[in-house]
């Protein structure tokens, strides 16, 4: 009552004392008509910087009259412009100028990667990832080889909040983790919160990676046609009412089902087969209502098929593996009056997933099947305010509300098929929060906010208070001080298994036996820049995990999996995480590179294991160095090239082998993740032409390499026993299985 008391009183102050100026709008590309995310907004009479929100917002609210602002982002030109009465002002900005395409937002609290950006890393295949793009910011670190999966700041990949078009996502793996399901072709920005978190998100314990999709043209018709290794993409956009709404959709389908399929005839004596396939769609259609309003909906579908079939002593043994995820969303943004504007939204997320094992005896036709089938289906709606009630106060306000549904299935059948349904568990996940960006001054800048998380499951409710601080101090224009404190609450856990490649996960709530996750944060920055041509920064911080959870000794998931879950992991864990980061960024007009050196420790204890010691996480990397560059040769040629070198993962070497009386080797263990893989680099290298065909249209030949010098880095490692006079031992062999993979690839735009 005290936060809404609190409102009241600022609304009402600031309706009996009006004065100054407020003016707000959309920031627009001024040859698509979309709203542009992200833009520099520079107040220079008041000396207060800004960026447009994720619907391409901005605001100002000044003391003073007239005031000027200008609007500046990656590859546009910037444009300034003086305001001497209040009143919602559109600002459109011009393309084509050459500049830096990975932005430290100026607020400091997130780092952004523009769709440009993107498509311009060398990647496997030529294939785009949104996912792995971020992987070379510091302090975002990738998993196993091949692998889309990310960890940051020491974090689980489950702990980072996924958000496409606001609406959450569960999985984002294609072929079980080598490429992730955003569609590059679809997506305007990426967004990571890492640092400071703001109030408005929560239920994850590490980051943001907040996804939002181009809005299509307003004014023309475009095609788009990838033709790769992997895949096909098809991309249609265009205006549905010319400058007030438009459309995009966007389809992939894979290549891989052709090429294991020839595979597969052509190697007729091999004793399996393999058939590997997956899809997605996306689209969004939106339309502006009046001058200050506009609706969105958003929908993505996706889908992995995979199944290995082996003849093996009269028998087919079949192991099939399935995963989707289905999104849509419906969001409403309205600005009331220069100072006001609220969204709402509702969507409904559903993930599903399956593993099989069947056998068959070929010569009586009988056999056995066993399943695992899962499903979580979310309904949520949310709702933000932001209010800028003083030149020196903005407010932002909301809540959400979201309803899990967990359903998990297990199929076992001899000769008839049989199912059985465990009980379904629901649990409603609630919030509400406040914020205050406070600017006592032009060179300090305060963000406090707190959140009120709920969540109501079988046998027991959670409610926890989560606070956020960030403190920004500017000295001069030329470089900046931050401190932040952030605390998260998760109220689910992701069970999987931790090989490499195709596995399946399963989500479950928190309960009475299993309490949420409780993750605290703080770290301590700093930002400097050099005439825009050369800017860096450095940032120390340091995690706080309790009630982390991890499996027991020999357990793993499996199609066993019931909804005992609880009993086959350790329950209360600690863990801490701290490090330093170090990025530098060096632009000119035909270049662009970017450094990343990340220092990090994170480490675990559970009572009870490893001798009640602190053990690495699995992807506690020491040492990770990341750098990308791009050159432009002339207008039609390009050049791009990436490297990575890390400490390699954590994991747990047996201390000896014995042989037991039935001969079957057993191997015994002394600590937890005591052993390193081998230490990872890669290079990649590509080129891109792009052209103007004798019809006028944009064509684009790329071409590169995949790990250009053919390092061998492991994958997964594999034992192998060996036996002599001397009794048993064993050796640890290291699989690698991306070696050097040259790509080419075409897009034509009609």
């Amino acid at each position: 009552m005290k936060i809404w008391a609190f409102i009241i009183l600022v609304f009402a102050a600031d309706t009996v004392k009006s004065q100054g100026l407020a003016v707000s709008g959309k920031v627009l590309d001024s040859g698509s008509g979309e709203k542009l995310i992200g833009v520099t907004c520079y107040d220079s009479t008041n000396s207060k910087v800004s960026t447009s929100d994720s619907e391409g917002y901005y605001s100002f609210v000044s003391g003073n009259s007239p005031i000027t602002l200008s609007f500046s982002f990656v590859g546009y030109k910037t444009v300034s412009k003086t305001f001497d009465k209040s009143g919602i002002y559109d600002i459109e900005l011009v393309g084509g100028i050459t500049l830096d395409e990975v932005e430290v937002n100026p607020e400091y609290n997130f780092s952004q990667l523009s769709s440009k950006a993107i498509l311009r890393l060398p990647s496997l295949l030529g294939e785009s990832d949104v996912v792995k793009s971020l992987q070379y910011l510091p302090g975002v670190q990738g998993g196993s080889e091949g692998s889309a999966s990310i960890f940051v700041r020491g974090g689980s990949a489950d702990q980072n909040l996924i958000l496409w078009d606001d609406a959450l996502i569960y999985n984002v793996n294609h072929l079980g983790g080598f490429f992730s399901v955003f569609n590059p072709h679809l997506v305007k920005n990426v967004q990571l919160y890492k640092s400071y978190i703001p109030v408005e998100y929560g239920g994850r314990g590490s980051s943001v990676i907040k996804i939002s999709t181009r809005e299509g043209s307003k004014e023309k018709y475009e095609t788009t046609l990838d033709i790769g290794v992997l895949n096909q993409n098809l991309t249609f956009e265009g205006p549905i009412k010319k400058g007030k709404s438009s459309f995009i959709i966007s389809a992939r389908n894979s290549n891989l089902g052709v090429f294991t399929s020839l595979r597969n005839v052509l190697a007729s004596s091999l004793s399996d087969e393999n058939k590997i396939s997956f899809y997605d769609l996306s689209a969004r259609v939106n339309t502006d209502l009046g001058k200050n309003g506009q609706l969105v909906y958003s929908v993505f579908h996706g889908k992995d098929m995979y199944e290995n079939i082996e003849n093996f002593n009269k028998r087919l043994i079949t192991n099939r593996l399935n995963w989707s995820n289905t999104v849509q969303s419906l969001k409403y943004t309205k600005y009331i009056n220069p100072k006001f504007f609220f969204n709402s939204s509702v969507s409904q997320t559903t993930y599903k997933s399956s593993i099989a094992f069947e056998e068959e005896f070929i010569e009586t036709k009988e056999g056995s099947t066993q399943a695992l089938s899962n499903q979580i289906m979310d309904w949520a709606g949310k709702f933000k305010g932001q209010y800028a009630a003083l030149p020196s106060l903005d407010l932002s306000f909301g809540a959400e509300l979201i309803r899990h549904n967990f359903q998990p299935s297990y199929q076992n059948s001899l000769i008839a098929e049989s199912e059985f349904r465990n009980e379904g568990v629901s649990t409603t996940e609630g919030a509400f929060y406040i914020g205050t960006n406070l600017r006592p001054t032009k060179k300090l800048n305060l963000e406090i906010g707190v959140r009120r998380s709920r969540l109501g499951t079988e046998g027991r409710d959670f409610n926890n208070w989560e606070p956020r601080v960030s403190i920004e101090f500017n000295p001069s224009s030329s470089y900046k001080w931050n401190l932040s404190y952030t605390q998260m609450n998760q109220y689910m856990h992701s069970l999987s298994n931790t090989g490499t490649g195709f596995n399946v996960e399963v989500w479950v709530p928190a309960n009475a036996q299993v309490p949420p996750l409780n993750v605290e944060s703080m770290s301590l920055g700093y930002q400097g820049s050099v005439d825009k041509s050369i800017s860096w920064n450095q940032e120390v911080y340091f995690k706080n995990f309790t009630n982390s959870i991890m499996y027991r000794e020999g357990e793993n998931l499996s199609i066993f999996q019931s909804q005992d879950w609880f009993e086959k992991v350790n329950l209360n864990g600690r863990g801490r995480s701290w490090g330093i980061e170090n990025a530098i960024h060096i632009s000119g007009s035909k270049y662009d590179i970017n450094a990343a050196y990340t220092w990090s420790k994170t480490e675990f204890m559970f009572a009870g294991v490893n001798n009640n010691q602190w053990f690495p996480f699995r992807f506690d990397r020491r040492h990770y160095l990341s750098l990308t560059g791009f050159y432009d040769i002339n207008k039609k040629w390009e050049m791009n090239a990436a490297f990575l070198l890390q400490t390699g993962q954590a994991f747990t070497s047996p201390l000896g082998v014995r042989v037991d009386e039935n001969q079957l080797p057993q191997f015994y263990y002394t600590s937890i993740n005591n052993d390193r893989f081998p230490l990872y680099n890669r290079l990649d290298i590509g080129f891109s032409k792009t052209k103007i065909t004798k019809r006028g249209n944009e064509s684009k030949w790329s071409f590169g390499v995949y790990n250009l010098y053919n390092r061998k880095n492991p994958a997964y490692l594999d034992v192998e026993l060996n036996e002599s006079e001397q009794g048993s031992s064993y050796r640890i062999v290291p699989k690698a299985i991306l070696p050097i993979i040259p790509f080419i690839k075409y897009q034509i735009k009609f």
